[in-house]
Formats: C-alpha cells, sequence, structure tokens
C-alpha cells in the first residue's frame, strides 16, 4: 500500500494515503498494476463488477511521461485474464489534462459524458473541474452497445 500511496502522491495533488489505497483494493473485484523501469514509474487501481470495469487512478510519475507506460498499463489492464467477462471500461477524466484525454483517445476510449465539478482543482480553494467520462469497448463486446443500446434496437 506504501507504493501505491507514494506513486500516487507522486502524480497527484493531494495523493491517497496508503489506508485508502487498502480500502480501494479491498473491495471485491479490485486490482492493482505497478509498471516499473529501474524502479515504479507508474501504477493503475481498476475495480470490476459484472461485466464492466473502471479504472479508479492511473498515474505515471513526471520524468516517465511521454514514453509509453501509461499506454502499457491501459493495455495490461484491458489484456488481464480477470477481464475476461468485461465488455466496457470506463474512467473520468480532467476535462484540461489533455494529455491523459489524447493517450486515452488512442487507446480507444471515447466521451460518453461529462460530469461538472467533479476534481478539486489543485491549489485553488474551492475550485472544481469537470471531468469527462469516456468509455472503451473491449473487442468480444457487442457492437450495439457502442451506441448504449445492447439490443441494437
Amino acid at each position: 500500500m506504501g507504493l501505491l500511496a507514494a506513486l500516487h502522491g507522486h502524480c497527484f495533488t493531494p495523493g491517497w494515503s496508503e489506508m485508502d489505497m487498502a480500502r480501494l483494493l479491498a473491495m471485491p473485484g479490485s486490482l492493482a498494476l505497478i509498471a516499473l523501469q529501474d524502479s515504479p514509474v507508474g501504477f493503475l487501481i481498476g475495480r470490476q463488477v459484472a461485466c464492466e470495469a473502471e479504472i479508479i487512478s492511473v498515474g505515471v510519475i513526471p520524468a516517465a511521461r511521454a514514453t509509453g507506460v501509461g499506454a502499457a498499463l491501459l493495455t495490461t489492464y484491458a489484456q488481464h485474464p480477470s477481464m475476461r467477462p468485461v465488455t466496457e471500461i470506463f474512467l473520468e477524466v480532467a476535462v484540461d489534462n489533455h494529455p491523459a484525454i489524447a493517450l486515452y483517445a488512442a487507446q480507444g476510449f471515447r466521451k460518453v459524458g461529462l460530469r461538472p465539478e467533479y476534481y478539486a482543482a489543485p491549489g485553488k480553494s474551492g475550485i472544481k473541474t469537470d471531468a469527462i467520462l469516456m468509455r472503451r469497448r473491449l473487442p468480444d463486446a457487442d457492437p450495439a452497445s457502442e451506441n448504449g443500446n445492447a439490443t441494437g434496437d
């Protein structure tokens, strides 16, 4: 838990505590991945419920950004054996996090909604930032579900 909390704190302000990490990973269906180069450089925390999965948090330390670490974490998560029943992965991203939005789009995520005032703006007391809700359909999913209509009607 300490390593995940330290990585999260290196990527985000404020970072999550070891207790926060323990609570997240105690939830059924939770999974944490850590990316290593010479040392830990990134992480992904996700949770699967039935046929859906959510990326709760993903981060790459500043020195390792734009090197493929984020893409590798997303690919590894989507291909993890525990994800076999999953047809869709969801995540939220701050509207002003353009590098992350581009990464997610390149990985097949599409915008499906907006969450107003979802994130606290770092260093700006009381100010909130909107989040884009994104979804990626996995290859074995029903194509009709891309439009939110599982029956194809």
